[in-house]
């Protein structure tokens, strides 16, 4: 019992709320670790943006809609002009042949073109595709938010244990230095041998060794939550050690949980929506048969003249203009079987996300079944190695007294010793296994986000 209070409260100890010293940033919670990556995340950020290249697209699809104008203006010169062959007949002269210059040397026009779909049913259904991938977008973003909070809180909670780990290896530490102090003590009396001396250095060295270990461990967590919140490695950032929740709460918790339908889950939401833009595309394929009505009208301005005054108030520049207004009949007859095929390419495509479908939903489900077995699996493992503690630290405890009396040989304590660390080790990873099984219920439930809120 006093060995299982003696590792809880070592867990609790570095899991517990952190003091704040002065002048230092507070420790980062877990919901606000998980904020800030909500807000500064890069994959998150090309989300964003991706929703808002989608809605960009909708006004791109929208404007085929609208009425297209256009303003042109040409100037040419026609310094050497064209040339018509006429026969001599017409020109008096039997028998010869005439050439006369036609148009005139400078010409400059304004030209101004207006053109409205009236049908053009490739246009509608490219609207309503537009319009579905906005949601597509906004589907993606979401999903990726919950990959951020997973992904976050997955790093938080291993930061933790690492820690834990360092400190059962900091208190092996005090402990092995105590004895070493000790032996030596004796060794000088005469009454301990100098390799159990050495052993217990090489002990000493080997748990430095860990501990360095364990350092490297840490900051390489901490540094993988920064990257999580779209921090530079060199930003600085501590994060708070939150205690875990009451083990026997959280198993009456798990025993109450029911599955949520995955089919409203994100993952599988997301691919609804592919499989309605894939239905958009085959449409919009099909479209292609429809006719095209189009109006058009347009507006010309032009002036001629041999001479380079078109400006002038007294030149000899000609100005005339041109209009006309029609409407415009397009009726695809044959592509060469162009437009079947991709119809077919499109059923063929259909037919490979009904396939994904099913397997994500197969796959949802199992993450579903497998987190909830998990956590189960966890907590019984968590028991056993909290027994298993108590048992290793009441084993060390007597050996190491009998060390002192001399009824313990040193092979005897530092097995004892190495033991009791596997045993905290163990229950540190059980505890671990526990809190990423949580969340992977949490994630495969679709109640990830409640994270953000606790």
């Amino acid at each position: 019992m006093r060995s299982l209070l003696t590792t809880t409260a070592l867990f609790m100890a570095l899991l517990g709320t952190t003091a704040t010293q002065a002048q230092e940033p507070a420790p980062l919670t877990l919901q606000e670790t998980i904020n800030m990556a909500l807000q500064h995340n890069q994959q998150l950020k090309k989300a964003v943006l991706g929703e808002e290249g989608g809605r960009q697209k909708t006004r791109e699809v929208k404007a085929q809609a609208l009425p297209q104008v256009n303003l042109n203006g040409s100037y040419s010169n026609n310094f050497i002009k064209p040339i018509i062959v006429l026969p001599g007949e017409l020109t008096g002269a039997p028998g010869t042949v005439s050439t006369i210059e036609m148009g005139t040397t400078h010409n400059v026009g304004i030209t101004g073109e207006l053109k409205q779909e009236l049908f053009n049913q490739s246009v509608f259904t490219g609207l309503q595709a537009a319009k579905k991938s906005e949601e597509y977008y906004k589907m993606q973003t979401a999903l990726t938010e919950e990959q951020v909070i997973q992904s976050v809180a997955a790093a938080f909670y291993q930061l933790q244990v690492n820690r834990v780990k360092r400190g059962i290896v900091d208190s092996n530490l005090v402990s092995s230095r105590r004895i070493l102090q000790t032996t030596e003590a004796q060794f000088k009396a005469g009454l301990a041998k100098r390799i159990d001396v050495d052993r217990l250095r090489v002990n000493i060295a080997n748990l430095e060794s860990n501990a360095n270990l364990f350092n490297n461990s840490i900051y390489q967590s901490e540094n993988q939550l920064k990257y999580y919140m779209g921090l530079q490695m060199d930003d600085a950032a501590s994060f708070a050690t939150p205690p875990l929740d009451s083990i026997e709460s959280e198993l009456n918790s798990v025993l109450q949980v029911e599955y949520n339908d995955v089919k409203q889950l994100n993952d599988f939401k997301l691919l609804k929506k592919q499989e309605e833009l894939l239905h958009l595309q085959k449409k919009a394929y099909k479209s292609e048969y429809y006719p095209k009505l189009s109006l058009f009208g347009n507006y010309s301005y032009n002036g001629i003249s041999n001479k380079f005054d078109l400006v002038k108030s007294s030149g000899t520049a000609t100005w005339y203009d041109v209009a006309a207004v029609g409407i415009r009949l397009s009726v695809p007859i044959f592509d060469g079987n162009a437009r079947q095929a991709r119809i077919a390419q499109s059923n063929i495509q259909i037919r490979q996300l009904r396939e994904d479908l099913s397997q994500k939903q197969s796959l949802l489900t199992l993450n579903q079944r497998n987190a909830k077995m998990q956590i189960a699996n966890s907590i019984n493992t968590i028991r056993l190695q909290e027994k298993n503690v108590a048992l290793a630290n009441d084993v060390y405890e007597t050996t190491q007294s009998n060390y002192r009396l001399g009824f313990a040989t040193l092979t005897d304590l530092l097995n004892a010793e190495t033991s009791l660390t596997q045993s905290r080790n163990n229950h540190a990873e059980a505890l671990l296994q526990f809190k990423l099984a949580q969340i992977e219920l949490l994630r495969s439930n679709g109640n990830i986000k409640s994270l953000t809120q606790q």
